[in-house]
């Protein structure tokens, strides 16, 4: 998995998610998407989860 994190796609957000052994993976990119948003780097949907 690439370690870009803002350059990955809504779809392969919704893959990863769906996936739930990829869960711990998530959540620690989650904390990074986190940090974009306090940053108003990224859009509002990632807020919704």
């Amino acid at each position: 998995m690439k370690k870009e994190h803002k350059k990955l796609s809504d779809r392969t957000l919704y893959l990863l998610i769906g996936d739930r052994r990829n869960f711990s993976v998530y959540f620690q990119w989650r904390s990074t998407l986190e940090k974009e948003v306090k940053n108003n780097q990224l859009r509002p949907w990632v807020e919704s989860f």
